[in-house]
């Protein structure tokens, strides 16, 4: 499996985060990382929130423990946040 660096961009209510994270992260570390303030201010996260993402114009379902590697995630894509309620 080829875990090299990829670009994303994170978007959440129309403000945008470019990142560059190893193909190696699951979505559980990505929500981990989200809890990091300069993220949170940069993108306007609420405290205290739980999120799921997806990953805009692709139809994949990424579970949480899973590797991007495993799926077709590339230099590029968007994740979107939404909120969990």
């Amino acid at each position: 499996m080829d875990y090299e660096k990829i670009k994303l961009t994170l978007d959440y209510r129309a403000k945008q985060i470019d990142i560059l994270v190893s193909k190696s992260l699951t979505w559980l570390r990505l929500e981990e990382l989200l809890k990091d303030t300069k993220v949170r201010e940069q993108l306007n996260l609420p405290l205290n929130s739980s999120f799921c993402f997806k990953v805009r114009n692709k139809q994949i379902h990424i579970e949480t423990t899973d590797i991007l590697a495993a799926y077709p995630v590339s230099d590029g894509d968007y994740i979107e946040i939404e909120d969990v309620s």
